[in-house]
């Protein structure tokens, strides 16, 4: 392909090292403590992913077979805070976890694992 022919405009790009200095020069100015943190917080995020999934599934089916509209309605709330990787209100979590926990046990576990799992990764991020 000619660059006259190449609808974009774009030419490839390419990149030169110009009398760059040696990597010896730099090892100074690595951080491992900064990279094992990132690696530590990336691999959190995507074990709460997996978490997060399974408390939406057992919340949907809380959701659906409740007939108690405000509980219905703080169960759907919930799930989309979840399914969006926010955090709850403390106290509101805390009561409807209480909630749950008297309508499935199972769900209350999955929903406290994601609620102690994302908790602690905020104050991990500080």
């Amino acid at each position: 392909m000619s660059f006259e022919t190449n609808p974009s405009g774009l030419r490839p790009a390419f990149m030169v090292r110009v009398a760059g200095l040696p990597v010896e020069s730099v090892h100074a100015l690595r951080c491992p403590d900064s990279r094992r943190w990132a690696d530590e917080v990336l691999d959190e995020s995507a074990q709460l992913t997996l978490v997060a999934e399974k408390a939406g599934d057992r919340l949907h089916d809380l959701i659906g077979g409740s007939d108690d509209e405000p509980l219905r309605r703080a169960l759907l709330k919930l799930r989309r805070d979840i399914f969006n990787n926010r955090l709850p209100a403390a106290d509101a979590a805390d009561a409807l976890l209480t909630r749950v926990r008297a309508l499935d046990p199972a769900a209350a576990a999955t929903l406290t694992d994601w609620l102690t799992g994302r908790r602690a990764l905020d104050e991990r991020r500080g």
